[in-house]
């Protein structure tokens, strides 16, 4: 549903050529509230790719792991909970994620391709009571282009990052956009930065905190907090601000 969250003035800002939304797909294979169901968009990716002059940039969207957690086959983790859904709509999306990669490895495109797989925000599930857990996300690199495979980065970063990371793959400076890190970068300091309804967090090596705008405190940390991490948080968010407010 490309009239969400006004993403499709978003996507066209960003000057994305081709935009596919739900009414390109039969209603039939569309869910009650986001559009069509993961194993379809992916179907409908693969076609749209294989008639694509290389090199392209594609981004795609998946829908069926969030709530209401609907899935158009036989729920393999029973129950009716929330909890329950949530498991048996990921399940699904790891399933359609899963034979995508495998018909994109038989794909001419794969050897030139790097494929990234990123969440577009965390979840409070599974429960740790850890409200830092609610915004850890995954992120996978794959593709043939790779020039090394089975490596594990535990670097602290976030989704910005990609940008920077992947314009130094390719020898352009990124220093223009400088809300962005290389994540490949031993020397660059490592942090992330997630904001929600009147508060952020900001994530260091050995200690993270959650600051609430309302109370003006730290609801949440772990390790030992300075007055400048908070400083940090606050700056970061002061300048997001602005720079949306400048444009």
């Amino acid at each position: 549903e490309a009239e969400f969250a006004n993403i499709k003035s978003y996507l066209y800002g960003a000057n994305f050529q081709r935009i596919i939304t739900k009414n390109d797909f039969e209603s039939k294979d569309w869910n009650s509230k986001w559009g069509a169901h993961d194993h379809v968009v992916f179907n409908k990716l693969l076609n749209e790719l294989s008639s694509k002059p290389q090199p392209f940039f594609s981004t795609m969207l998946t829908l069926s792991s969030h709530e209401p957690f609907e899935i158009p086959r036989e729920s393999k983790i029973s129950g009716d909970d929330e909890t329950s859904k949530f498991f048996d709509s990921m399940n699904y999306a790891d399933e359609s994620l899963g034979e995508f990669i495998e018909s994109a490895k038989k794909q001419p495109w794969w050897q030139n391709t790097i494929v990234i797989i990123v969440a577009d925000h965390g979840h409070r599930l599974p429960e740790t009571n850890q409200k830092t857990d609610d915004f850890r996300i995954p992120m996978l690199w794959l593709g043939g282009a790779l020039n090394k495979t089975g490596v594990e980065i535990g670097n602290y970063t976030s989704q910005i990052d990609i940008a920077s990371t992947l314009l130094h793959q390719l020898g352009i400076n990124s220093y223009a956009y400088n809300w962005s890190k290389n994540i490949f970068d031993q020397k660059t300091k490592q942090w992330a930065f997630y904001c929600f309804n009147n508060g952020f967090g900001f994530t260091q090596p050995q200690k993270d905190l959650i600051f609430d705008n309302v109370g003006k405190k730290i609801i949440q940390q772990n390790g030992i907090i300075t007055p400048k991490d908070i400083e940090y948080g606050k700056s970061l968010m002061q300048r997001m601000y602005q720079d949306y407010l400048d444009k």
